[in-house]
């Protein structure tokens, strides 16, 4: 994570993830999967939800 609008740090950031395989892997691992939890039909939904329900 980058503070953010920090140009600085998102740079810095994504060179060491250029720079680092081990980070990439693991990017590239859980990426899918905090999308998907993040993104499903249902979760968006229940948030829609809960939102018009306040």
């Amino acid at each position: 994570m980058v503070p953010f609008k920090d140009a600085i740090a998102i740079l810095n950031a994504m060179e060491r993830i250029l720079k680092d395989d081990k980070i990439r892997e693991r990017i590239s691992l859980n990426g899918p999967h905090a999308v998907r939890g993040r993104f499903e039909v249902t979760n968006m939904m229940n948030t829609l939800y809960k939102l018009y329900e306040a």
